[in-house]
This record gives C-alpha cells, sequence and structure tokens, in this order.
C-alpha cells in the first residue's frame, strides 16, 4: 500500500499550507487593504505504479485534490475617516508607490502623510506616484478628485495612476504591499478615488476560525492514518521475521 504515505503526505503539507495562510489572514484583519490568501483546488497524481484492476491490469495513477493559495483581490468595506491623506480604491487596481532604491510596490493601503519636502508617502519612505512621477504638494492637505486629479493651490498638480495585477504573476511583500513585474495601467476613465475614507482588510473573521477548526479535524484525521499504517507495517515486519 505505497499510496497511503503519498496521500497522507499531499494531506498534511495541505494542512500546513493552510494553516500559515489562516494565520496570516488571522494576523492581518486589521490592515488596511490587506487582500486574504484562499485556497484553490487542483488534481495532483499519487506517485507509484497504479491500481489493479479486477482482471489484472493497471489502473491509470490514482488523483488525489490537492490545494494551492492564491491571493483574492475583492475590495474590503470601506471605512471614514475624514482625513484627506487618507484614499480608496473604489473599484480595480493597486497604488504604486516607490521605496528609496527606485522599486516599485503596489498596495491598496491607502493611508498616505506628507514628509517634511511635500512627498505623500507610506510608511515614512515609500513615495506615492502618479502621472508625472512622485506625488508631492506644497502644503499639508492633499485634494484628490473621484477621479485621481490632485490639486494643489487650485491646479492641478498630477494624476494618480492605478494598476491592475494578475492574480499568478504577483508576489505578497508583507505590510499590504506587491511586487509583479506584470503590473498594467488602468485607463484613466477606470480611476475611481474616494477621498477621507480607508479600505478595510477582506478577511472574514468567522470564515477563518471555522476553517481552522475544519483544518484541526483535518490534520488529526490525517496522523491517525499515517500511526495506523505504521503500526499495520510493523506488524508484518514481525510477523515475517518469525518464518
Amino acid at each position: 500500500m505505497p499510496d497511503v504515505i503519498d496521500i497522507a503526505r499531499i494531506s498534511l503539507n495541505d494542512d500546513v499550507r493552510r494553516l500559515q495562510s489562516i494565520s496570516q489572514n488571522l494576523s492581518n484583519i486589521n490592515t488596511v487593504g490587506y487582500k486574504r490568501e484562499i485556497d484553490v483546488s487542483y488534481p495532483a497524481l499519487i506517485a507509484g505504479e497504479g491500481l489493479l484492476t479486477p482482471d489484472g491490469g493497471v489502473m491509470q495513477k490514482p488523483v488525489l485534490n490537492a490545494t494551492q493559495t492564491v491571493r483574492d483581490f475583492s475590495s474590503g468595506a470601506l471605512k471614514p475617516t475624514d482625513n484627506k491623506l487618507d484614499l480608496a480604491i473604489l473599484e480595480d487596481g493597486f497604488f504604486e508607490v516607490r521605496g528609496p532604491e527606485g522599486e516599485s510596490f503596489y498596495t491598496r493601503k491607502g493611508s498616505f502623510s506628507v514628509d517634511s519636502s511635500g512627498k505623500v508617502v507610506m510608511d515614512k519612505d515609500l513615495v506615492l506616484q502618479g502621472d508625472k512621477g512622485d506625488v508631492q504638494i506644497s502644503g499639508t492637505e492633499l485634494i484628490v478628485n473621484a477621479n485621481g486629479d490632485i490639486s494643489d493651490g487650485g491646479s492641478i498638480v498630477n494624476k494618480l495612476t492605478l494598476y491592475s495585477l494578475p492574480v499568478d504573476k504577483s508576489e505578497y511583500m508583507g505590510g499590504g504591499l506587491f511586487k509583479s513585474a506584470a503590473a498594467e495601467k488602468i485607463s484613466d476613465e477606470n480611476v475611481h478615488i474616494k477621498q477621507g475614507v480607508l479600505e478595510s482588510s477582506n478577511v472574514d473573521n468567522t470564515y477563518e476560525m471555522l476553517k481552522m477548526i475544519e483544518l484541526s479535524r483535518r490534520f488529526e484525521s490525517s496522523a491517525k492514518v499515517l500511526k495506523a499504517y505504521d503500526g499495520l507495517m510493523g506488524d508484518a515486519i514481525t510477523t515475517l521475521g518469525n518464518f
């Protein structure tokens, strides 16, 4: 019964991965704009030569549904803050922010501030980007229209650029930030911004807790299968040794 080990291995590996996803989701439930991880099932071939049919033939290798984790880019709830430096994207898209080394990151975390040089930043050193590069204002009050136009002193000085990210080509960097070499600029007519609000994470606390309970039961079942199989193999070896 070599397939027993493979089935248990795939199941346990999936359980560990799911537990990591649930833990990350729960720890980021209050992170602005955080996108949860979800499970996606796919067929996995089990190692081995397959199963014997009643007439002595060999069936195709058995298949077990395994899972992988992907990001759920659906929107979270909006929370009014009345802070002009808080921005939320109403539909699809991500803000672009640039780090000290010029690297681009993408985020839905719209909690910004203004540094000493007038640049609009997130987490102190990530500068918000627009059509004209760094978003910079002369005062401390940021004015952003619904279409992303940025006004300073009554004049439009920049326009926010939003990007779409392919789920399968985006890497989560922590802190609500993503990196992606496949990011594509969203057309201006599809830019919809709301000022003075923040997007909450899309994590459902109740759902994640229920998944954790389900996961613990699955893990226990897989462990029992391995223990029983180990006992059977031990008994078989002992019996063979007595001949």
